[in-house]
């Protein structure tokens, strides 16, 4: 290899990772205590994600429960979960916040389906990006024969469709889920 293949790999990984943190942010309407986990809360002065600061239940279709652990953070979580525009009602409680999930209408679904794509179309862009990268580098080697460049430009191509072909089965998955509902 002529390449640094795991460098690629790991290049494309991180994009890939990056595209499926932001389709968790795409509020499908029903609770997801991975998405509501990633909340960021102040807590202690600094901030931390909602997840190792209290305890996240999916009670039902539309609810989820937060137990807090330190109730002295109680109103930080509040605060958090409020500006984090996640479509649920946040309700106080005494020891607990109760989230309620709004049903989305079809038309919001419509336009959460167009950011999906949107979303994909970037992934899509940014590894083809990387690909591109790792392409330039090969043709700058000197003294290397043409059969090998050729050999690890397929490579890098076969890698790269991969990963574009996995992007879009997982954005598939998430427009299923916004339509299925």
């Amino acid at each position: 290899m002529l390449y640094e293949k795991e460098k690629f790999l790991k290049e494309i990984e991180e994009r890939m990772n990056y595209f499926k943190d932001e389709l968790k942010k795409v509020v499908t309407g029903k609770p997801d205590a991975n998405m509501i986990g990633t909340v960021d809360v102040e807590a202690y002065g600094t901030n931390s994600k909602l997840n190792t600061v209290g305890q996240i239940v999916v009670e039902d279709a539309v609810s989820v429960k937060v137990n807090v652990w330190d109730k002295s953070i109680l109103g930080s979580v509040d605060k958090a979960l409020r500006e984090a525009n996640l479509g649920a009602s946040v309700i106080m409680e005494a020891d607990s916040i109760r989230l309620r999930f709004n049903a989305i209408t079809e038309e919001d679904r419509k336009e959460k389906t167009k950011s999906v794509g949107k979303l994909l179309e970037d992934a899509k862009v940014k590894i083809r990006q990387i690909r591109q990268d790792f392409r330039k580098k090969l043709d700058a080697l000197d003294g290397v024969s043409e059969d090998d460049v050729k050999r690890d430009e397929e490579d890098i191509q076969k890698e790269t469709d991969n990963a574009i072909e996995k992007a879009e089965e997982i954005a598939a998955k998430k427009e299923k889920e916004l339509m299925s509902m």
